[in-house]
């Protein structure tokens, strides 16, 4: 039976964006891995599950597309077919990466709501809690705010306020959406210069596209002694570490590839416009995205490239991009399905690199009596962009995850490890 369009819940252009811009080798799902200090079970997923995650709404809708627009539909959702068990032979930390590398290639069923646990037991060890949540239903600020709701510190009764129904909003002209640009000269500025961006020179490593990816997450680094370095560096946390990251990557490639001149690159960094944090159940998608241009040359000194990384990256917090960006989204949706997706496609092909940076819980956390050692994410990657970089500080510590398409000649283990080394050695100095 088909559920009448006046029982359904429109999607917006800035959660339904999400849905046109992935392909079958780059999903737009949120991955996210919590390591447990014990063993737990089925059970106790499905509990957390029925108890916690499902207090959120907005995770008992399927996406239904009707006419070329996306629409939630509430169901009831069946949690045994959204749990999968999977019993191991080792959860050690080469292992556990070959394994999240496999489950963060697969797409979720769409005929359900699409977000999926799978519970990880080695049968010697504690468990790992694996949760992947589709872009288009929340942002990567939805695993901070799970992370507060799973936790017996944050699950007080007070902490549940109704979620607020959106109303079936009609579909928004794109004369409208021209209007409110021309109101704003600065907007207009930085919507042309987005739209008319060249590609960078990121083709060296992404020519095509590869549905097999590798991850690889960090050890635990200190917080305090980065929040040490970027005080006497005078910058963000967020800077230091895509600095970092990115040189250690463009210096691989450009050995890779015998590469003696300039590599001009261009990074997307999700920009959180969250203007509050509430406690309510509510989810949606609030970030906005800058381009971050940076020029890599081996004949730089460190010291020049961060001091041109600074003034791009001061420059990039001036601009209306990420008002741009969302705006250009909202016109882009208004479009026929199939020019929405060459225009996203194309849009996607100007950057080759993506960084993610999201805070999470400050103390250690305890959820249903079980103490959550680390937590550790990737953020998806769209259209042709080859590398994700991710960073999620928890318990005054911070873990960086890398990903990459499996065809890459970069090895993100390796990366990591002389990221690690390269902020050890900042520390010490």
């Amino acid at each position: 039976m088909t559920t009448p369009l006046s029982a359904l819940k429109k999607l917006q252009p800035k959660d339904s964006i999400w849905l046109s811009m992935e392909t079958e080798n780059n999903l737009l799902i949120i991955n996210g891995a919590l390591a447990l200090a014990d063993k737990v079970s089925i059970d106790w997923v499905e509990r957390l599950i029925a108890e916690r995650f499902l207090k959120f709404e907005r995770f008992a809708h399927k996406v239904v597309e009707v006419n070329d627009e996306y629409f939630l539909e509430s169901v009831t959702p069946d949690i045994q077919k959204h749990i999968t068990q999977l019993n191991v032979p080792s959860l050690t930390k080469s292992s556990l990466c070959e394994i999240l590398s496999d489950l963060w290639a697969q797409d979720l069923p769409r005929d359900l709501p699409i977000w999926h646990f799978y519970l990880l037991n080695d049968g010697v060890s504690a468990s790992v809690l694996v949760l992947r949540i589709h872009h288009c239903y929340a942002d990567g600020e939805a695993l901070k705010k799970l992370l507060a709701v799973f936790s017996d510190e944050g699950y007080p009764a007070q902490l549940w306020m109704p979620e607020k129904e959106q109303s079936i909003s009609q579909p928004v002209r794109l004369t409208s959406k021209l209007k409110t640009l021309l109101k704003k000269p600065e907007i207009i500025r930085d919507t042309f210069k987005i739209m008319t961006m060249k590609k960078d020179d990121s083709h060296w490593i992404n020519k095509t596209s590869s549905k097999g990816k590798k991850y690889y997450f960090s050890e635990k680094l200190n917080l305090a002694d980065i929040k040490s370095i970027c005080k006497a560096k005078q910058c963000t946390l967020n800077e230091l570490l895509v600095f970092i990251c990115t040189d250690c990557i463009f210096e691989k490639i450009t050995q890779m590839h015998n590469i003696s001149g300039d590599l001009n690159i261009r990074v997307a960094m999700p920009i959180d416009m969250h203007t509050t944090i509430s406690n309510s159940v509510s989810m949606e998608n609030k970030f906005g995205m800058g381009v971050l241009p940076i020029i890599y040359s081996s004949k730089k000194s460190s010291e020049t490239a961060f001091k041109d990384f600074l003034m791009a990256s001061q420059k990039l917090k001036k601009s209306k991009q990420p008002y741009a960006i969302l705006l250009m989204y909202s016109i882009v949706f208004s479009l026929p399905k199939f020019i929405r997706k060459i225009c996203l496609y194309q849009f996607t092909k100007r950057f080759g690199f993506l960084v993610s940076n999201l805070k999470g819980n400050e103390r250690e956390i305890n959820i249903q009596d079980v103490k959550v050692d680390n937590v550790f994410f990737s953020v998806p990657k769209s259209g042709k962009t080859a590398i994700a970089f991710s960073v999620f500080s928890y318990n005054e510590s911070i873990t960086l995850g890398l990903i990459v398409d499996d065809h890459i000649d970069v090895d993100p283990r390796l990366i990591l490890e002389t990221i690690s080394e390269k902020i050890l050695e900042m520390s010490r100095t």
